[in-house]
């Protein structure tokens, strides 16, 4: 693992045969091998291993990085939801503060309000809002916490009026759900329908030409 964590992917991947070869009922080296193959371009033995991983994990353990490798290899493999529902692991990885939220997480129903959170970079937060038009029109009212840096950009979107935009960090606002981006698609059971056509138009603090648009 270390060697692929310095980018000496193939002698890495060597190191995970042998062990693969000695530990085989061990989720961590099939975990290992998958993300491994990410790098090197096996994007179907990636997913093959990941799903490995899954499949001999014991029951009842709580383990979320089977479930995250094969959420991340089925997205690079342009398995668009199925790896979503599989990367929902990232909660329990990374996330643990989630849980403390006192609401429970949005799965497409009506709510009055919900509560919409950006995660992660910049750029994941952008390619979440594709989805935030949908969001808006199956709920009451959307509260979503944008990264402070990109509050403005998102502010400049021709966004539904029942949007309501705060910068992170806020307090967690009264809601009766609520959705990190990531968990949208998961939400909406579908990556479609995006926004449509161009969906993000930046400022022009100098007032020269026309706002760029990007597809």
């Amino acid at each position: 693992w270390n060697l692929h964590m310095i980018g000496r992917d193939v002698e890495a991947l060597e190191y995970l045969d042998r062990a693969a070869e000695l530990a085989p009922q061990w989720p961590p080296v099939w975990v290992d091998r998958s993300q491994t193959l990410i790098a090197l371009g096996r994007l179907d033995d990636a997913v093959s291993d990941a799903k490995r991983a899954v499949e001999i994990t014991p029951a009842g353990d709580t383990d979320p990085l089977p479930g995250l490798a094969l959420g991340l290899a089925l997205l690079y493999s342009g398995e668009w939801l199925e790896g979503f529902r599989w990367y929902e692991s990232r909660i329990r990885y990374r996330f643990k503060e989630w849980a403390a939220y006192p609401y429970p997480i949005w799965r497409g129903e009506y709510v009055n309000t919900l509560f919409v959170q950006a995660e992660q970079g910049l750029g994941d937060e952008i390619l979440c809002l594709r989805w935030l038009p949908e969001v808006a029109r199956r709920v009451g009212k959307v509260k979503y916490f944008a990264h402070r840096e990109a509050r403005r950009l998102i502010e400049n979107q021709d966004l539904p009026d029942n949007v309501e935009i705060s910068a992170i960090p806020a307090p967690v606002p009264e809601a009766d759900a609520w959705v990190p981006g990531f968990s949208i698609p998961v939400a909406l059971g579908s990556v479609e329908p995006l926004w449509a056509g161009p969906y993000l138009t930046a400022p022009n603090p100098i007032g020269l030409g026309h706002p760029k648009r990007f597809k």
